[in-house]
């Protein structure tokens, strides 16, 4: 099946897995319907939408937003150079250097955020990685006897438990005993893993700036899916269908 594109701004670049997206259609719904006037795909953005704007007036940190996720409990959470923040809806509660002292040692400029199939919450800081489970912080530092070296700078889930974490031409696994697995990609000038996604089929995608690299846990397999030299990965994302899509200035 040939690649579909998609621009919104930058170059969406999707690639088709067809064996993926007939399992994932059996779990759509028949009975939705978006109520979406015919000849307009999206409808009225203005109309169906409203748009709220939260800056440090409302209670964050600061305005630069790095991460964004929204947690199975429905906290919003969300990374900023100075902190990160847990919205319940109402308020902003703000976790940095004051209020959270382990990211004396991790830093508060967060870079990812992820959750793990145990509703435990990853965050990946300029200097370290940190885990959040039943109220309770972990930290691993690095330069620490975990993190020795490298900057986590992109996570996400692992279908057999914690999460994946990616740094300089390095992908780890982390759960809630620390750190499971170690595997360096066999790719020459890997710039630090900023992108990282596990897919239906249990492959591991991982972008750096340039590059979007696929691991196959199962098999070793690695392979250089894109190399967009010159540009600059930004999305990384599987849809409901099993259809695995990057994006950036491609």
């Amino acid at each position: 099946m040939r690649p579909r594109s998609l621009l919104i701004h930058l170059l969406i670049a999707c690639i088709l897995f067809p064996d993926a997206g007939r399992a994932a259609s059996s779990s759509l719904d028949p009975q939705f319907d978006p109520g979406l006037p015919s000849g307009e795909p999206f409808g009225d953005v203005t109309t169906r939408h409203r748009v709220v704007q939260w800056k440090v007036e409302q209670g964050l940190p600061q305005n630069h937003i790095t991460a964004l996720y929204q947690t199975s409990d429905g906290y919003l959470w969300s990374g900023t150079v100075f902190g990160l923040t847990r919205y319940d809806g109402v308020r902003f509660t703000v976790y940095d250097k004051s209020t959270l002292p382990l990211m004396q040692d991790t830093d508060d400029h967060v870079l990812g955020i992820a959750e793990d199939s145990d509703r435990r919450l990853w965050v990946c800081t300029k200097m370290g990685l940190l885990c959040y489970d039943d109220h309770t912080w972990t930290a691993y530092a690095t330069g620490g006897p975990v993190l020795k070296e490298g900057q986590p700078t992109g996570v996400g889930r692992a279908s057999r438990g914690g999460v994946w974490v990616g740094v300089q031409g390095v992908v780890l696994r982390f759960d809630s005993t620390g750190l499971r697995e170690h595997y360096e990609l066999p790719f020459p000038k890997v710039r630090s893993i900023r992108m990282v996604l596990e897919d239906r089929q249990g492959r591991v995608w991982m972008a750096d700036r340039y590059r979007l690299m696929r691991w196959n846990p199962a098999t070793g397999e690695s392979k250089l899916v894109h190399d967009a030299t010159g540009g600059w990965m930004r999305f990384l994302h599987e849809d409901r269908h099993g259809h695995v899509c990057f994006g950036g200035e491609l």
